[in-house]
C-alpha cells in the first residue's frame, strides 16, 4: 500500500484507463485519476507478497480454484456509465473462478472487485487512508480484506458481511480465510519468515 501520489486529472473512461502508460500505476478515487508514485518498496514488502503468493497459489492450484495475482492488477470497483469512479491496485489479490470471464485478458483492468484484497500497511499510512480503502473494497463486494502490519507482525482481517468485526491475528496464530478459501491455514509468522532470516544478525554474519 502506497499513499504517495500525484493527482493528474478528473474523470476517465475504462478504455482510457486501460491504455495508460503500463510502466506507471494509476488508481481512481471518487472519479479522480491518481498516479501512484513508484517508490522503491522495502525488502519486507517483497517478502510478504511472495510468501503469500506461494502459499495461496499452492493451496488453490492443487484444488484448481481461482487466480492469485500480485502487485499491479487494477480492479474497477465502481463505474458511472462509461466513467470509472473507483479503481484500486491491491498488493495481492485473489479472484474465484466463477467471477472470472472465460476470455478475460489479465493485462487489462478487471471489471469488478477481487474476492480477497491484501494491503501491506506502511508505517506512514494513516488510519483514515486504510479505512477508506477497506470501505471501497467492501462496498464493491470484496469478501475479505487483509491489512498486514510488518512492524507489528500482525494481520487485521475485515469482512464484507460483518463490518463491525476486525479479526486480529498475531505472529503465533494461524490465519484462515473461511468461507472464501475453506481449509487454508497460514501461520502469521510464515508471512514474514524470509525477511526475519535474512536480516537476523546470524544471517548477516553468514552463519546458520
Amino acid at each position: 500500500m502506497n499513499n504517495n501520489h500525484d493527482y493528474t486529472r478528473v474523470g476517465i473512461t475504462l478504455n482510457d484507463l486501460a491504455t495508460l502508460d503500463e510502466d506507471r500505476w494509476y488508481e481512481v478515487t471518487n472519479g479522480d485519476l491518481v498516479e501512484q508514485e513508484m517508490v522503491q518498496v522495502g525488502d519486507i514488502h517483497v517478502v510478504i507478497v511472495m510468501n503469500l503468493y506461494d502459499i495461496i497459489k499452492q493451496f488453490t492450484g492443487v484444488r484448481q480454484m481461482g487466480r492469485v495475482v500480485v502487485d499491479g492488477q487494477t480492479y474497477i470497483l465502481a463505474m458511472d456509465g462509461d466513467m470509472v469512479i473507483d479503481a484500486r491496485i491491491p498488493d495481492l489479490s485473489y479472484v474465484q473462478d466463477e467471477n472470472i470471464p472465460d476470455d478475460f485478458d489479465w493485462e487489462r483492468p478487471f471489471l469488478g472487485p477481487p474476492d480477497l484484497a491484501v494491503e501491506i500497511v506502511s508505517s506512514v499510512v494513516g488510519a483514515a487512508y486504510l479505512e477508506e480503502r477497506v470501505a471501497a473494497y467492501r462496498m464493491a463486494g470484496t469478501e475479505q480484506i487483509w491489512a498486514i502490519y510488518p512492524d507489528l507482525r500482525k494481520v487485521h482481517v475485515y469482512y464484507r458481511h460483518d463490518p463491525t468485526t476486525i479479526r486480529v491475528y498475531g505472529a503465533d496464530e494461524a490465519l484462515g480465510a473461511e468461507p472464501l478459501l475453506p481449509g487454508l491455514r497460514i501461520r502469521v509468522s510464515d508471512i514474514f519468515r524470509n525477511n526475519e532470516e535474512r536480516w537476523s544478525p546470524r544471517s548477516r554474519n553468514g552463519t546458520h
